[in-house]
Protein backbone atom coordinates (compact mmCIF):
# COMPACT_ATOMS: atom_id res chain seq x y z
CA UNK A 1 0.00 0.00 0.00
CA UNK A 2 2.87 2.63 0.99
CA UNK A 3 4.16 2.48 -2.47
CA UNK A 4 0.66 2.52 -3.89
CA UNK A 5 0.27 5.77 -2.20
CA UNK A 6 3.60 7.04 -2.78
CA UNK A 7 3.23 6.70 -6.62
CA UNK A 8 -0.13 8.51 -6.96
CA UNK A 9 1.04 11.41 -4.24
CA UNK A 10 -0.72 10.56 -1.55
CA UNK A 11 1.72 11.25 1.42
CA UNK A 12 -1.23 11.22 3.85
CA UNK A 13 -1.95 7.33 2.82
CA UNK A 14 1.89 6.30 2.81
CA UNK A 15 2.04 7.72 6.52
CA UNK A 16 -0.58 5.75 7.54
CA UNK A 17 0.62 2.55 5.89
CA UNK A 18 4.08 3.08 7.79
CA UNK A 19 2.42 3.92 10.65
CA UNK A 20 0.18 0.66 10.57
CA UNK A 21 3.04 -1.60 9.45
CA UNK A 22 4.76 -0.59 12.40
CA UNK A 23 1.95 -1.36 15.21
CA UNK A 24 1.59 -4.52 13.56
CA UNK A 25 5.14 -5.41 13.71
CA UNK A 26 5.30 -4.30 17.56
CA UNK A 27 2.23 -6.26 18.24
CA UNK A 28 3.52 -9.21 16.74
CA UNK A 29 6.90 -9.08 18.38
CA UNK A 30 5.41 -8.70 21.77
CA UNK A 31 3.00 -11.26 20.87
CA UNK A 32 6.20 -13.68 19.75
CA UNK A 33 8.14 -12.97 23.21
CA UNK A 34 4.57 -13.98 25.25
CA UNK A 35 4.10 -17.40 23.26
CA UNK A 36 7.89 -18.31 23.94
CA UNK A 37 8.22 -17.38 27.37
CA UNK A 38 10.99 -16.78 29.51
CA UNK A 39 12.88 -18.53 26.75
CA UNK A 40 11.94 -15.88 24.47
CA UNK A 41 14.64 -13.61 26.91
CA UNK A 42 17.75 -15.93 26.39
CA UNK A 43 20.63 -15.72 24.24
CA UNK A 44 19.76 -19.71 22.72
CA UNK A 45 16.18 -18.55 21.57
CA UNK A 46 16.01 -15.00 18.98
CA UNK A 47 12.79 -14.27 19.97
CA UNK A 48 13.63 -10.94 21.36
CA UNK A 49 15.82 -9.77 18.61
CA UNK A 50 12.80 -8.69 16.67
CA UNK A 51 11.27 -6.50 19.22
CA UNK A 52 13.83 -3.91 20.03
CA UNK A 53 13.62 -2.81 16.39
CA UNK A 54 9.98 -2.80 16.46
CA UNK A 55 9.44 -0.38 19.24
CA UNK A 56 12.17 1.75 18.36
CA UNK A 57 10.01 2.29 15.02
CA UNK A 58 7.15 2.79 16.82
CA UNK A 59 8.54 5.49 19.17
CA UNK A 60 10.03 7.37 15.86
CA UNK A 61 6.99 7.45 13.97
Amino acid sequence: MRRWAAATGDAHAASLAVLAVGDAADAASADNLQTHGGMGFTWEASAHVPLKPARTRRALL
